[in-house]
C-alpha cells in the first residue's frame, strides 16, 4: 500500500498532562521548523474514565509515490532527533509505551 496515509498509535500511563502535551508540542515545533517530509501532524487524547491513559497520534502522507506513508514514518523513526523524542517520553510514562501502526483506507473530506 504506497499511496496511503499512515497513522502510528503510541498507548502509555503517565500522571503529567501537561509534560505529555509540552513534549507534543515541542516535537510540532521542531517538526515544522525541519520540514520533515511526511509527518502530517500528532495529537494527544486522555481517557475520560482513566485520566492516566493517553494515546499520542502521529500521522504522516505520502509525499513521493515512490515512498509510503509508513516508510517516511520509518525514516523518520530513525532520525536521532526522534530517538531524544523518544527516550524523553518514557521519562515521564509508567512502563512501557504500546505502539500500533495502521494504513488509513477512508477519511472525511
Amino acid at each position: 500500500m504506497k499511496n496511503v496515509n499512515f497513522t502510528q498509535m503510541v498507548s502509555f500511563r503517565c500522571h503529567d498532562p501537561d509534560a505529555v502535551v509540552e513534549l507534543a508540542a515541542g516535537w510540532d515545533d521542531m517538526q515544522a521548523a525541519a520540514e520533515i517530509m511526511g509527518y502530517i501532524g500528532s495529537h494527544v487524547l486522555v481517557d475520560r474514565d482513566d485520566p492516566s491513559q493517553y494515546i499520542l497520534v502521529a500521522e504522516f502522507g505520502v509525499v513521493d509515490p515512490d515512498v509510503s506513508a509508513a516508510e517516511e514514518a520509518i525514516r523518520n523513526n530513525d532520525r536521532p532527533e526522534t530517538q531524544l523524542w523518544a527516550q524523553k517520553l518514557a521519562d515521564i510514562i509508567e512502563g512501557e509505551p504500546s505502539y500500533r501502526n495502521f494504513d488509513e483506507l477512508y477519511r472525511t473530506g
